[in-house]
């Protein structure tokens, strides 16, 4: 499987496991999410995280996006008020989908890892192996 289709594949994976964990579980199950699609789909680290990040980016970008529709923007427009001293609901969306992003890459190369634990040539154990 080439790079860029396993890198899209795992964007689509975290974007639906992100979307079927937050609808059960507390927030930072996007993080398992990540996780998972890490599992299914390894990658190296980088491309894990960025991955991992695209997918939480994008689930929690849509799912704020639906939130915000759906309430006429009223939480949005207040807390801009509150943290920003002005009315830009859009930085907040944006804001939380960074933090949607982060948890989700936080996971992603969290599998990465333990796959590559799993797999002979990043097995660090190897290097305080005695020779004969």
């Amino acid at each position: 499987m080439s790079n860029r289709l396993s890198l899209i594949l795992s964007i689509i994976l975290t974007f639906l496991f992100s979307w079927i964990l937050g609808l059960f579980f507390v927030w930072w199950s996007i993080g398992i999410a990540g996780f998972l699609a890490g599992i299914i789909l390894p990658q190296k680290p980088f491309s894990a995280f960025k991955s991992g990040f695209w997918g939480g980016f994008l689930e929690w970008f849509v799912f704020s996006i639906y939130i915000d529709i759906r309430n006429h923007q009223l939480l949005s427009e207040r807390v801009s008020i509150l943290l920003f001293d002005f009315n830009f609901p859009l930085i907040i969306i944006l804001f939380t989908s960074v933090i949607g992003g982060i948890t989700a890459s936080l996971g992603a190369v969290m599998s990465s890892h333990i796959n590559g634990l799993f797999r002979k040539k990043y097995l660090f154990l190897e290097v305080f192996k005695e020779e004969d």
